[in-house]
């Protein structure tokens, strides 16, 4: 029992043989499994890229995670002491306001004793 091929070429039937269909088809078979392993090889390897490059960006990620963090708590410290030298410089200006009023209270009290004093000796 035989069965016809056509030949891509011409479009010509041809008669094959059982054994010779058996031994076409066990070519075909190896060469599409070796096709097919080479391929599965490939798309490991590939796989295996992908995982190491999702293991770079992970890390990349956590690096630049790290970077904000700090640059937050850089920020954060730096205002920290810009507010702490704001209240110190409003402190100073309050104390020597303060002193000011004091001396200004004082000066006044002198001058009302001197007076108080020059009234009473008349």
């Amino acid at each position: 029992m035989s069965e016809p091929i056509i030949c891509p070429n011409c479009s010509n039937k041809i008669e094959i043989s059982e054994a010779m269909s058996a031994q076409l088809a066990t070519t075909i078979r190896r060469e599409l499994e070796t096709k097919f392993a080479e391929k599965a090889r490939k798309l490991s390897v590939e796989r295996e890229k992908l995982a190491e490059l999702g293991e770079q960006l992970k890390a990349s990620q956590e690096e630049i995670e790290q970077q904000i963090k700090n640059a937050v708590e850089k920020q954060h410290k730096e205002i920290a002491v810009k507010a702490r030298i704001e209240a110190e410089q409003a402190l100073a200006i309050e104390i020597a306001d303060r002193n000011q009023e004091l001396q200004e209270t004082r000066e006044n009290l002198k001058l009302a004793r001197d007076h108080e004093l020059e009234l009473r000796k008349k």
